[in-house]
């Protein structure tokens, strides 16, 4: 049964984690949506919200393996490279584009996206 833990590093205060092994995924900070951290939160309201989400998306995933065939749904983070190869391949855009889109799609898409 997936569950939330606590974990503590060194002095700081205990911050939440998400055990999903049941779920066929691994353990994972539970960290709050929009942050920059990686770090699981303090606060158990903020916890126990991620956690659920995060119990929902595993088990879509598990319903879209089951029912679709589909194995994973592509993030933003890993479109992005996609993407450009693409344009790339139309030719009608320059090096100097494909690097400057690619610098903000990677800092500020994925920053305001959360993904």
């Amino acid at each position: 049964m997936a569950r939330i833990y606590w974990r503590r590093h060194g002095e700081g205060p205990p911050r939440a984690w998400g055990d999903f092994t049941s779920l066929g995924h691994g353990r994972e900070p539970l960290v709050e949506p929009a942050s920059l951290k990686r770090l699981g939160t303090t606060s158990p309201a903020i916890a126990a919200m991620v956690f659920a989400d995060r119990v929902k998306e595993l088990e879509q995933a598990k319903v879209d393996r089951a029912v679709l065939g589909v194995e994973r749904r592509m993030t933003l983070g890993a479109f992005i490279p996609q993407h450009l190869a693409l344009r790339r391949q139309e030719a009608t855009v320059t090096q100097t584009w494909l690097k400057e889109t690619g610098a903000r799609l990677q800092s500020g898409a994925i920053r305001f996206f959360w993904s």
